[in-house]
């Protein structure tokens, strides 16, 4: 909280260094706690998706869509993603109800080069994480009527992490370019 409004905190963070410099060795100690976490989050979602589809695929008929409509389906609760899109992202906020999530790599071309920051989408990511950063909201509108749609559209009060780091010849070129 700040005076009488909500600030979230997002971080953006670069490191550079050269190839066998320890980039990755860091993650892992910084994040030691954290990957802990996600792994057993994650292990217990699957065994939950496990069960879930289980008990779905021995009902028939209208049990069936009764069991759909009335038990959810579990949802992976990971908050760390590596290798995403932004549309990925901007889902885990609004469709699955996570406030928190980081955005972290040891190979920050997996962001900077990935499918959200090409030269045709990058404006639009861009456009996305800036609203992140600057008020703490996701929107993401599809037609409701496409296969994408949802009437989930809009998380507030979420915070975003990105920590990337990578050598001089992923990084510089990014920090060099007008529109990043």
């Amino acid at each position: 909280p700040m005076g009488h409004e909500y600030k979230p905190a997002c971080l953006f963070l670069i490191t550079e260094g050269e190839s066998g410099s320890g980039k990755t060795q860091a993650n892992k100690y910084s994040h030691y706690s954290i990957t802990k976490w996600e792994k057993n989050a994650y292990q217990l979602f699957v065994e939950r998706l496990q069960e879930w589809e289980a008990d779905r695929n021995a009902l028939k008929g209208a049990e069936r869509t009764h069991y759909e409509a009335t038990v959810p389906k579990p949802k992976n609760e990971s908050m760390v993603v590596t290798d995403a899109t932004i549309e990925a992202v901007l889902d885990k906020f609004i469709i699955d109800g996570l406030p928190n999530q980081s955005w972290t790599t040891s190979e920050a071309g997996q962001f900077l080069n990935g499918h959200s920051m090409k030269s045709d989408t990058a404006g639009n990511a861009l456009s996305s994480l800036t609203t992140l950063w600057s008020d703490g909201r996701a929107n993401r509108e599809r037609s409701i009527k496409s296969q994408y749609g949802t009437p989930k559209t809009t998380a507030h009060d979420v915070r975003l992490t990105i920590d990337l780091a990578g050598q001089r010849a992923i990084i510089e070129p990014a920090l060099n370019d007008s529109l990043m």
